[in-house]
Order: C-alpha cells, then structure tokens, then sequence
C-alpha cells in the first residue's frame, strides 16, 4: 500500500487524471492479498477434514443395503424414543441419615373392616410407651356397619390417630368394655371385661383397606393395604401386626418437601382355644416401633449434556454395526454369486 501511494503521487505530478486510475488499480491489489489469505485459510480447512469423501462413480449401492438400512432407521428411532423417555423422567435418589425429630407427632390412618362383627360388638383402644392411652377411641374415628364378602353383618372403621413419636399399639381386642388398669412397668394398661358366653360372637376376621403413618409419596407403598384375614366359623384367633415405622423425607424437584413414614411388618397368627383353660385375648393386634434412622427421597432431573452423549453413543455404535453388517453381507452375496 506504501508503494502504491508513492506511484499515485508521481504520476498525478506528470499527468493529473491518471491519479483515479491508479488508486483503482492499488486497491485491487489489496483485495487480491485478502482473497489469497483466504485461499490459505480454506486450504488449511481442507487439510484439517477428517470425513474423507468418496467420489459418486464409486458409490454402489444394492437391495441387502438398502434393507440394512431401514432395519436400522427402525431400530434407531426406537432407541432415541427410548432414550428421550429416560431423560424426560424424573430420577430419585436415597439417603439415609439419622433421625432428629422425635417431638413431632406421628400420624396413623386407619380403615379397617371387621367382616364378622358388628360396631356394638367392639372398639379400637390405643396406648404408647411415653403413657397416653385411648380407650374406645371415638372423636377422630368413624365407624359404618356394612356388608362383606362373607357376612353381611360387618363394620368398617376409618380415622386417624395423633400421637408421640415412640412405640406403641392400637388394637381391636375381645370384650366391648375397656377398662383402665394399674401401670405395670412403666406402661399403662387395660382390661377388656367379657363374659365367656360372649366368645361365640366374636370374630377377629379383617380386611385392612389402608393403615399408614403418614402421607402417601411416590415409590412408597403401604404393604398392609388389601390385607384380608379369615377366620372359620366357630374358631377364634389372636393377629398380631409388628410394624418398624421409617421416617421418610421426600424432596420434590420443585423443591416441595413432603415428611411422612414407610414401615414393613411381620405378622404372627395364635390359634385360641376358647374352651382351654388359658388362652390369649383374641382380637387384631398392630404393635409399632420408630427406626432412628430417616430416609430422604430427592427428584433430580437428568443433565442434557448426559442426553446427547448417550444419544451421539446410540448413533455411532448403530452406524458401525450397520456397516459391518451390510459388508458382511454384501462378501457373502459375492461368494455365494461366484459358487
């Protein structure tokens, strides 16, 4: 360029038109400069291409190809609809990490239906080991007399406890009145009165429609729930129910946080014989105990990043394989011709 005005400034002393023409003929000499750093640039572009191209006369193309390749377009739709599916669903995680809340209250939801029992018949009485005891629990409980698959004289009972978050029972015992006892052991106690006559109509058959210690939340279940027991005519029978309650903490991913508790069971079933001389108190029996542990549940969403290396991952292997089939394929056509 530096040369270029010097020309422009010598021939517009001898001839003063001439100056346009040669700042025309300067200027295009600079873009014939920027034009060749292009051309370098595209140059080293091509040299840096790792997808060699195969030029149209040697591209072959045949039937055992073509079916390779809708086999695959199936299959690969079906593994990116898969994949997708994965990644819009919600991931939950566990931990589980000791347990601080014991002054909060625990909450128990019952429906239960006593298929042989009317609701004169019986009552639902509840005690802990921090001393608060029910007997004949009435204010937050509703009993319906109703029919069952094996009697139409039965009685179903629904409602909820509130109580202190320590071991404790609530049962559905034999006798219609219940008594308040003398403390034994640091426990209060109960007596149900009855009179031996009264031990034909009892029934401890049950279906337990739901029993749960709190909220329900995803992935959780109550595995009570559907339980159905039977007990013959003219026997009688003493269930009971051992419950290990877990607090439960489940973090939605809009960050809701739902506190509740999960349990598993054991049960164990004693024969009564009425007509012995001791016997056990017939009657459903649900006896439970806290863990110290709590368990927290946490929805997380899946990285999108995660998404697209799985889904370049399902690409490239069905290319390969593709390929190696479809060659496979085609060698083996060949030689089968040649035969």
């Amino acid at each position: 360029l530096y040369i270029s005005i010097n020309i422009s400034i010598c021939l517009h002393q001898l001839h003063p038109h001439h100056h346009l023409t040669i700042m025309e003929v300067s200027l295009k000499a600079s873009g014939g400069l920027k034009e060749g750093r292009e051309g370098k640039i595209e140059h080293l572009m091509k040299k840096l291409d790792i997808f060699p191209k195969i030029p149209d006369e040697l591209k072959v193309q045949n039937s055992t190809s073509g079916a390779v390749t809708v086999v695959v377009a199936i299959v690969m739709m079906y593994l990116m609809l898969t994949e997708w599916l994965l990644y819009a669903s919600t991931e939950v995680t566990s931990e589980v990490g000791v347990d601080t809340s014991f002054g909060d209250k625990l909450p128990i939801h019952f429906d239960i239906t006593m298929s042989h029992l009317s609701c004169d018949d019986f009552g639902l009485d509840f005690m802990d080991h921090a001393g608060d005891q029910q007997l004949e629990v009435q204010d937050t409980m509703k009993k319906e007399s109703t029919s069952s698959a094996v009697s139409d004289n039965a009685c179903r009972i629904s409602g909820f406890l509130l109580t202190n978050k320590v071991a404790g029972e609530f049962h559905v015992a034999f006798g219609r009145v219940a008594v308040a006892s003398a403390n034994h052991g640091g426990k209060n106690a109960h007596m149900h009165k009855f009179t031996l006559q009264e031990l034909d109509i009892f029934n401890p058959s049950h279906n337990i429609t739901r029993i749960a210690f709190g909220d329900t939340v995803p992935g959780v279940s109550n595995p009570l729930d559907g339980l159905d027991q039977l007990v013959p005519a003219g026997e009688n029978a003493q269930y009971q129910y051992y419950l290990k309650v877990v607090p439960t903490t489940y973090v939605e991913i809009s960050g809701k946080i739902i506190t509740t508790n999960q349990y598993s069971y054991s049960l164990k079933h004693y024969p009564v014989n009425t007509r012995g001389g001791s016997f056990k108190q017939p009657g459903v029996y649900f006896k439970y105990d806290i863990a110290p542990y709590r368990v927290t549940y946490r929805e997380k969403s899946k990285y999108f990043a995660h998404f697209v290396t799985q889904l370049s991952a399902i690409l490239g292997g069905l290319f390969v394989v593709a390929g190696l089939i479809s060659s496979t394929a085609l060698s083996l056509n060949s030689k089968f011709k040649e035969s």
